[in-house]
């Protein structure tokens, strides 16, 4: 990687850190300069201000949302048959385990996501409007279509986010659950994974068909 490509990703790294530990306002700059290695006028040259860095984040978690779910390869639910359908929520949800229960990078994100949540602002904006929505879309007209109910029926994308809220806990909960199963480590096992992807295909075969 370039140098100054490289610098750009050490400055993207460590405000992701340092904004989801200490909030924007709790983020000067400096802070964000000397945990990346940088010069401070680097924040500047390539991202404008700290806003356009805290925007640029936005955006790279977008990216890697969207390339670690394909979500630009899913296909249209309505080519699907039903048994296709559920293999395909089933993938999907397959793969979002993979991304909150074994993927180190997501847990660069998790601070960061959690106060744009709660604290909604332009990056939020960001986020919801590309992967978030995106995703959350996609698995609710798989839903919705296995169910046999409207594309925006309420309870469909309810289903898709009570769903989607099960596997990202796993992330957020991790070390209560670890604590409860009497695990020592700090991450989650391929075995507790597996299980847990059972568990969710338990799930999907429950979903209520003709629902209301």
């Amino acid at each position: 990687m370039p140098e100054r490509e490289l610098t750009a990703q050490k400055l993207l790294i460590a405000g992701m850190h340092l904004f989801g530990d200490l909030g924007f306002k709790g983020t000067t700059t400096r802070m964000i300069a000397d945990k990346a290695g940088a010069n401070i006028g680097s924040i500047a040259y390539y991202f404008g201000n700290k806003q356009g860095l805290y925007i640029a984040i936005a955006r790279e978690i977008n990216t890697r949302l969207t390339e670690k779910l394909k979500l630009d390869h899913m296909p249209s639910p309505d080519a699907l048959s039903p048994d296709q359908i559920q293999k395909e929520i089933t993938h999907f949800l397959h793969r979002l385990v993979d991304l909150f229960a074994a993927d180190k990078e997501a847990e660069q994100w998790l601070m960061f996501v959690q106060r744009e949540q709660i604290s909604p602002s332009e990056a939020f904006d960001e986020l919801y409007q590309n992967a978030f929505h995106s995703a959350h879309s996609f698995l609710s007209q798989l839903i919705a279509r296995f169910c046999q109910l409207p594309n925006d029926n309420r309870k469909a994308i309810l289903q898709t986010h009570l769903l989607i809220g099960q596997v990202i806990f796993l992330l957020t909960g991790r070390t209560p659950l670890l604590r409860r199963l009497n695990l020592q480590q700090k991450q989650l096992s391929q075995d507790t994974i597996d299980d847990v992807k059972i568990i969710l295909e338990s799930h999907i075969r429950t979903l209520p068909l003709k629902s209301a």
